[in-house]
């Protein structure tokens, strides 16, 4: 949450910079389909689904194919496929989701083609046309990268925060309510 706001707030101030110079900003892409909603907490437990697992002792990885749904305690997470590297301990190192991956945390949703997370360092890396949705406010740019043990957060090239007038929205958060 705390990042998400630092973010936002430095982002809020450019977008408001660049309002102030141009007439009218382009028009948004259409709003990003798909939602976790439909998937269940199962207590503390991880769950993951999918058509298809391969697991590779060698390799440590498993693969995940085809309808992948991931239910966990702070996450919920649908994707066409999800590879899970592991360590000598056998636990999950990075995480790899590919294709139309769709991310549910609390209030906040993301969608991207590709979605790395290195558990080590918790970066979590958005790509292929990245959004991220907090309520209506939206983040949208070609790379988002965040860090879950700092409040970082990188979004480039062609960033973009659309910020709604909203109750408790970012924009009362910045202005105090003004």
């Amino acid at each position: 949450m705390k990042l998400f706001r630092w973010a936002a707030a430095i982002a809020a101030l450019s977008v408001g910079l660049a309002a102030a110079q141009t007439a009218a900003p382009p028009p948004l892409p259409p709003p990003p389909e798909g939602t976790t909603d439909d998937i269940p907490a199962v207590g503390d437990l991880t769950v993951i689904t999918a058509e298809r697992l391969v697991y590779d002792a060698e390799k440590q990885t498993a693969l995940f194919e085809k309808d992948v749904v991931v239910s966990d305690p702070n996450l919920r997470m649908k994707a066409d496929k999800l590879t899970v590297v592991f360590d000598d301990k056998n636990q999950p190192q990075r995480l790899l989701a590919e294709g139309r991956v769709i991310l549910g945390q609390a209030e906040t949703r993301a969608w991207a083609e590709k979605v790395t997370y290195d558990v080590v360092s918790g970066q979590v890396t958005l790509e292929g046309r990245p959004r991220v949705m907090r309520g209506r406010d939206l983040l949208m740019a070609q790379r988002i990268v965040f860090w879950r043990n700092q409040s970082r957060l990188e979004c480039y090239p062609e960033a973009r925060l659309v910020i709604y007038p909203q109750k408790d929205g970012l924009r009362e958060r910045f202005t105090g309510g003004r």
